[in-house]
Order: structure tokens, then sequence, then C-alpha cells
């Protein structure tokens, strides 16, 4: 695996790729693979080690990074938001079209992403 170059991450977050399924990691790419690990890394640093990636953020993340739509249907409170943040924090400079049956679920979607923004300039 990749470990050997994430000794500035968290014990949870390190803890969080060596969990990360076998199958989920022999299908990446070298360039997935580097995705992944600064999603983990710059989610560590934002959250200061409070929160890491769960497995279908990181499915919803190279599947958007390599320009796939994604239909994301999961629970309240799961990680949906996210799932939608972490390719913006790899690629800043994109957008992100999100369709949502509530105007507040929307504000919070643009809340969010200013939050991040703001703590990754840090």
């Amino acid at each position: 695996m990749f470990l050997t170059s994430i000794r500035a991450l968290s014990l949870a977050a390190r803890d969080a790729i060596e969990d990360l399924p076998p199958d989920f990691l022999s299908a990446l790419s070298t360039t997935q693979h580097q995705q992944v690990f600064k999603a983990f890394s710059r989610l560590d640093f934002i959250s200061q080690g409070s929160q890491h990636p769960k497995l279908f953020q990181l499915r919803c993340l190279v599947s958007l990074l390599s320009a796939r739509h994604v239909v994301l249907r999961a629970a309240t409170g799961s990680g949906k938001t996210l799932a939608i943040i972490l390719p913006l924090l790899l690629s800043p400079n994109k957008i992100a079209i999100t369709v949502t049956p509530l105007k507040l679920l929307q504000r919070d979607h643009v809340r969010c992403r200013h939050d991040v923004f703001t703590l990754s300039k840090r």
C-alpha cells in the first residue's frame, strides 16, 4: 500500500486507510491512489484528525474526478455533502451541480463548501 508517505496523518486516518478493502484499492490506478491519499490528507488536516472519508465517499470521489456522473442515495447524516466536497478540495477551480429537494439543504451545501475552503487556506 502507500502508507510509507503518510506519517503526517493522524492515527485515525492511517487506520482508516489500512482498513480500506483490498478490492477497492487494487482497482485504482496510480493517479486514483494519489487522489484518495490527498482526500485523506486534506480532510485530516481540515478536521484536525476528527474525520476521514468513508468508502462510499471515496468511490464518489474517484468517479467524479474521472468525469463520471454520480447519483448518490444515502440516509440522512451519512455524509453525502462530504462526498460532494471532497472532489472540490482536490480540484478547487471546478464546480459541482447538485440537485436537492430542499432549499435548506442547498444552502447547507454552499455553507459547507465555503467553510471547508476557508479552513483549507489556513
